[in-house]
């Protein structure tokens, strides 16, 4: 029996974006994907039973989305699929109106990120707009779902997950930080500051510190992580490493034992939940997080701190994880996390869903 057709439309070149190409791992063996993507020059990735094209992302915008249309309509009408999945967009309904499929569904994975609230709200608004030409929608969470005002009927919650990147136990002698995650508009200048201060204020003690942010974002805000770690005197304690692949980070939460998760205290990102959290909890590490409405669902005394977004609240967060160190266990941490992993969100929520629409 033919195995149903899927069409998974992401501007995000494959194998950069988790979550889609953990999507494709656990739905591969059900389903025939095509996946169609910009390509970004990065590292290509290759994943067994998806067929992945690439649009050239060279040009000015509008070519390239015109190219980008013109792809993923044609590949609609070669393939005929089942189920449509189409990553959110600035014009994202014209595949909603040309592409050819028996389900279109809009994948949400972020409200606006705008500053400016007027603007958030507009935006925000043309993004409820455009979820009404598509059958139904995914979303991250339910406070997300809330702050767009989408309908609770068409909506199916997908929250973020992560594998398990290391399945043994931290020793917690020594602090070992990481950050892993987009940089741009995270402030993560001020975590460099918080360390420095933290270290300061124990001077008299002898702590072995490090702290390796691997990451990708703007020349600005790398100049900023740069010219932050030179001010403090940090050279030797923390580490830019810039972006990696996904097959590059197992090594990184090995090696760590304390993650970052710094995301601003802003009405724009507190509806927001993020891959890291998961990432860290999963891989048996306590957390510094700043409390946003999605990290305080997740972190408890157990599992990590609770911060504001300023650096003196993240010397008093790293101030809180070293006076708990010798109480935090990996296996228990872990646990706190154990429905995220990504088979487990694959195969009991999202693949269930689709396979119900397509009936």
């Amino acid at each position: 029996m033919d195995k149903p057709r899927l069409l998974l439309i992401n501007g995000n070149q494959f194998g950069h974006s988790s979550g889609h190409f953990f999507y494709c791992k656990y739905l591969s063996t059900d389903y025939n994907i095509s996946y169609i993507c910009y390509d970004r020059g990065l590292s290509p990735v290759i994943l067994e039973g998806v067929d992945v094209h690439y649009v050239s992302f060279s040009g000015n915008k509008l070519f390239r989305t015109i190219r980008f249309l013109k792809k993923c309509i044609i590949r609609s009408y070669i393939i005929k699929p089942h189920i449509l999945l189409v990553t959110y967009f600035d014009i994202c309904f014209l595949l909603a109106l040309f592409c050819i499929s028996g389900k279109k569904v809009l994948d949400i994975r972020s409200g606006s990120l705008n500053k400016n609230k007027i603007l958030r709200i507009i935006d925000n608004y043309i993004l409820l707009l455009q979820s009404l030409f598509f059958d139904r929608v995914l979303i991250l969470s339910e406070n997300l779902r809330k702050k767009l005002y989408i309908p609770g009927y068409k909506c199916n919650v997908v929250p973020l997950g992560s594998e398990v990147y290391f399945a043994g136990i931290h020793d917690f002698r020594t602090f070992n930080l990481l950050y892993l995650g987009s940089l741009n508009e995270r402030n993560i200048a001020e975590t460099i500051k918080g360390l420095y201060l933290f270290l300061q204020c124990n001077k008299s003690k002898t702590i072995d510190t490090h702290y390796t942010i691997v990451g990708f974002g703007s020349e600005a805000e790398t100049l900023s992580i740069r010219n932050s770690i030179s001010e403090s005197k940090l050279d030797g304690i923390v580490k830019y490493e810039g972006r990696k692949s996904q097959n590059e980070l197992a090594k990184y939460f090995e090696k760590s034992n304390i993650g970052v998760v710094f995301v601003p205290q802003t009405p724009w990102y507190d509806c927001q939940p993020v891959t890291k959290l998961f990432e860290y909890l999963l891989s048996g590490m306590p957390v510094i997080a700043t409390g946003t409405s999605e990290n305080r669902l997740m972190v408890n005394e157990d599992n990590g701190v609770l911060i504001n977004d300023s650096s003196e609240d993240f010397c008093n967060g790293l101030i809180s994880i070293y006076n708990k160190r010798n109480s935090f266990n990996s296996s228990e941490i872990r646990k706190s996390a154990e429905s995220y992993t990504w088979g487990n969100i694959v195969n009991t929520n999202l693949k269930p869903y689709l396979n119900k629409l397509i009936k």
